[in-house]
């Protein structure tokens, strides 16, 4: 009887035992997998973080400058908008103004006519120290009255435009390389393939204007440049 008992008590120990492993055996596993999952939780995480870093560096615009038209001078017998004077503030990548003209144009649409330079979608969603937004020449000033020739001039076709020179007044050689190549650029899809660049273009944009009006000019990061009315 005692024997038997014994053995019994054995048997006893030996199932507990053989149950402890093995569920210490799934509890292991079922660790390591919840382990798995948090890794790619985290991985999955990142990516959309990332993803939406890319997004806003695509979508993102930035300031080129202001428009407030000051005055107009209007015929008193047919109300026609014979002149209008407007204020045009350049703005750098911080919003401060680096130049301000005060021109009276003839008419009452303006037209801002400008150079981009705008480079691959990949470049401007990783954000590229170089190729990460469109580069703007603000070249002119006019209205539908007169010829482009004819308007006011804003920066110098084929330097650098103020809003990117460095705080020393310097700009480095691979801007100054690409605006001196500008038109080789628009034209010469493998030289601008070379450079990194997917097109360079010139851009004109317009709008009719009255007084105590402000217009903000921007650009996208990987778009063009667009001419928009103020919030009073």
């Amino acid at each position: 009887m005692v024997r038997l008992q014994q053995r019994l008590l054995l048997a006893l120990v030996l199932t507990g035992i053989g149950a402890a492993s093995v569920w210490w055996v799934i509890d292991s596993a079922a660790q390591r997998r919840i382990s798995e999952l948090e890794a790619q939780q985290a991985e999955l995480e990142a990516e959309v973080v990332a993803f939406e870093a890319m997004i806003d560096r695509l979508g993102r615009a930035r300031r080129l400058g202001q428009i407030e038209v000051l005055d107009q001078v209007t015929d008193p017998a047919t109300s026609e908008v014979l002149s209008t004077t407007v204020e045009f503030v350049e703005l750098d990548d911080d919003g401060r103004a680096i130049g301000t003209q005060v021109a009276t144009l003839p008419g009452d649409v303006i037209h801002v006519d400008t150079q981009t330079i705008r480079f691959p979608t990949d470049d401007v969603a990783s954000g590229h120290p170089l190729r990460g937004a469109t580069l703007v020449l603000l070249r002119r000033m006019y209205s539908d009255c007169i010829a482009p020739i004819d308007g006011v001039p804003l920066d110098v076709p084929g330097a650098v435009p103020p809003g990117y020179a460095s705080e020393d007044g310097s700009h480095g050689a691979w801007a100054q390389g690409l605006w001196g190549s500008f038109w080789r650029l628009a034209s010469d899809p493998a030289f601008a393939a070379a450079a990194g660049v997917r097109v360079a273009q010139g851009e004109a944009v317009y709008q009719q204007m009255s007084p105590g009006q402000v217009w903000q000019l921007d650009v996208d990061a990987a778009g063009g440049v667009t001419l928009m009315a103020t919030v009073p």
